[in-house]
């Protein structure tokens, strides 16, 4: 008989019981436990000890387990449809593509990737997709930071910045173009300062267009489907000798409490999905590679969330980023050798501007950890 998380309450409770009773009996056994509840990679603080969390960092080491991924994948889990929601498919398949193939080179060049490993979506393994999510939210939290660029600072000073050159502009119409001007767009612009502000833009607009919400929502749904936290906990504290005759449900807390809550990591994700499907998926079904490829998806969430929110900070009225590309647009758009890429550039941010509120999507409370402020 499958034993499901229906009755798993009931087991646990009988197991406990019978635990007291054999108590002396297992106490080596309990000290091999407290080397299985060793956390997953860089779970650890600096002194050694497990790093804790509001959700107690649910992870059980299954060792050398040999678990029917069919077991796992059961009862709603048996689908990225059913498990992960439909629309997050749609994100999936449909946005996020869209998404890559307008930032994508971009991300993979600032991550030292080699785009043509990335560009054909549709054909990605799971160590592809891993490398390529690393490269989206790597560029993500990078977005906003061509802010910072000094040659691009010295805009938001647009008066100083032409009196330092030379130039006279207090009449300048920017409908033509005088050889100061053009001369100080083409020194603070460059190819690569163009593509990073050009992924910032694409991250602005997918943002605006609530292009995020379904991942944010999918994630959300799995968790809905997972064991509660007391339900894993409780496996969590079960002897070694006990745990093996639940281990589908184990690595369900593995991989619910180690991929989905707000906070989780790429490295304590990818642990719990090794266990579970090794070799970044290398031998799996077309929709157990679906499944791996949205829990990984999810443990990025804290990283995405945050990218948004500093790329908004630095769009704002009057941030640097905002007065910076207003000045660019006005003064470079028709006055430099990059008009083609400005032309698009500023077009985008004029919609940015109308359209954006500069804020990231909710957070879905149930992937909020307790104690956890968003």
């Amino acid at each position: 008989m499958r034993v499901t998380f229906v009755t798993v309450n009931l087991i646990v409770g009988m197991l406990f019981s019978f635990v007291d009773v054999l108590e002396a009996a297992e106490a080596a056994e309990e000290a091999a436990l407290d080397d299985r509840h060793l956390p997953a990679p860089k779970l650890m603080t600096q002194n050694g000890q497990r790093r804790r969390n509001a959700f107690d960092d649910i992870f059980i080491d299954i060792g050398n387990w040999a678990i029917d991924i069919g077991d796992v994948f059961v009862s709603g889990w048996d689908s990225m449809e059913t498990f992960f929601s439909e629309d997050m498919v749609h994100w999936f398949e449909e946005d996020f593509v869209n998404f890559w193939e307008d930032v994508g080179e971009s991300f993979a060049y600032a991550a030292e990737q080699d785009w043509e490993d990335f560009k054909d979506f549709g054909e990605w393994t799971g160590e592809q997709f891993n490398s390529a999510w690393d490269a989206t939210l790597n560029g993500m939290e990078s977005a906003w930071e061509w802010t910072e660029d000094t040659a691009v600072t010295a805009w938001s000073e647009t008066e100083d910045f032409f009196q330092m050159l030379g130039c006279v502009v207090e009449d300048w119409t920017s409908k033509s173009c005088i050889s100061c001007v053009k001369d100080a767009c083409n020194s603070s612009l460059s190819e690569e300062l163009l593509g990073q502000i050009d992924a910032a833009n694409g991250v602005a607009v997918a943002d605006m267009n609530n292009e995020f919400e379904a991942m944010y929502n999918g994630c959300a749904s799995a968790m809905e489907s997972c064991p509660t936290r007391d339900v894993c906990n409780d496996l969590y504290n079960l002897p070694a000798s006990t745990q093996m005759y639940l281990q589908p449900q184990i690595a369900q807390c593995n991989l619910c409490y180690q991929c989905l809550p707000y906070g989780s990591t790429q490295e304590g994700c990818q642990a719990a999905l090794d266990q579970l499907m090794p070799n970044k998926c290398a031998d799996c079904s077309e929709n157990e590679l679906q499944m791996y490829q949205a829990f990984y998806m999810c443990s990025g969430l804290e990283v995405l969330h945050t990218s948004i929110e500093d790329l908004g900070e630095s769009y704002a009225e009057g941030a640097s980023g905002r007065e910076s590309l207003d000045e660019l647009c006005k003064y470079c758009a028709n006055c430099s050798d990059y008009r083609e890429e400005l032309r698009e550039i500023c077009t985008e941010w004029v919609t940015i501007k109308q359209g954006w509120d500069c804020q990231p999507p909710a957070i879905p409370d149930v992937l909020v950890p307790p104690g956890v402020n968003v």
